[in-house]
Parts: C-alpha cells; structure tokens; sequence
C-alpha cells in the first residue's frame, strides 16, 4: 500500500482575518501530509466542501498530490460514488489505499463498502459520538499517528 487518502483533516470552520478567509487545520495535519509525503505516499485529500472552500485550502499549499471537494467532484459523501471517484483520481486499486475519517456513516462505511482500508481519527463531535470500537482498520487518537499506523496496515 503506497497511498493514503486523507480527508476532512480541517476544522471545516471559516476564520476571517482581514479581506482573507481560510480554514483552521488540526495542528496535527500539517507535520502529518508531510511525513506521508517524505516516506513517498501518494497523499490525497477529499471531502464535502464547497468549491469556495477547496479554493481556501488550496491556498494553504498543503503537502499532497490531490486536492478535491464534493464540489468539484458533483458527488457528496457518504454516495459511494464519491469514493468511486476518489479510487479513479488515485489511480490506485481499492485495497491500496487507506481512506481516513472521523465520521461512520458519512466516511468509515462507504469507503469500506468500495474496499478501501479504514482508518478512524477520534476528533470532533461525531468522532465520538456515532464511532463503533472495532469498526475501522486502524483507530488513531490523532493524525500524528497515522505514518506509524499505516506501517501496521501494510503488515497485515
């Protein structure tokens, strides 16, 4: 496995300073793209957002090789089809990537149900709330765990 597909590792609230807008990142998604990146992981991130906010994330330069919105894509989460989108994009196969989410319903079963591998980032409010222990193929308390992670993915 050689990709890993992150998504919705952003706060998802607007913050205006000044005649600029941007999105508020986890502190941990930054220092964890790049680790991805450095070990040679195709690093791509999706997610429901307008095409405003793919335009603002964008601008952040993030460390991956695919950005895209449910916008951009006319699919939302949690279709299948959005993660049938997600795989072409990739160019990988199914099993090659690791989809990572916070969310059951909207991210952890329908990226299964297209046979990606599962990974659950406990944040935010339905991270707790809705989360089945067991559910996804590797549970992470944050993203900085992620690159170690996948490691473990890879061996099974």
């Amino acid at each position: 496995m050689r990709l890993t597909l992150a998504q919705d590792r952003y706060s998802g609230q607007a913050v205006r300073c000044g005649h600029r807008s941007w999105y508020d990142l986890y502190p941990d998604v930054r220092p964890c793209l790049q680790t991805l990146k450095n070990a040679e992981y195709f690093v791509g991130i999706a997610g429901n957002q307008t095409t405003r906010a793919g335009h603002f994330l964008r601008e952040l330069n993030l460390p991956c090789d695919v950005l895209a919105t449910s916008d951009d894509w006319c699919v939302t989460k949690p279709d299948v089809a959005f993660f049938s989108k997600l795989i072409a994009v990739s160019g990988h196969q199914p099993h090659e990537i690791a989809y990572v989410g916070d969310r059951l319903d909207n991210d952890l079963r329908p990226a299964a149900e297209t046979g990606l591998r599962t990974v659950f980032v406990r944040r935010g409010l339905w991270g707790y709330i809705i989360y089945e222990s067991g559910t996804a193929d590797l549970e992470l308390d944050s993203l900085s765990e992620l690159p170690v992670g996948l490691k473990t993915l890879l061996a099974d």
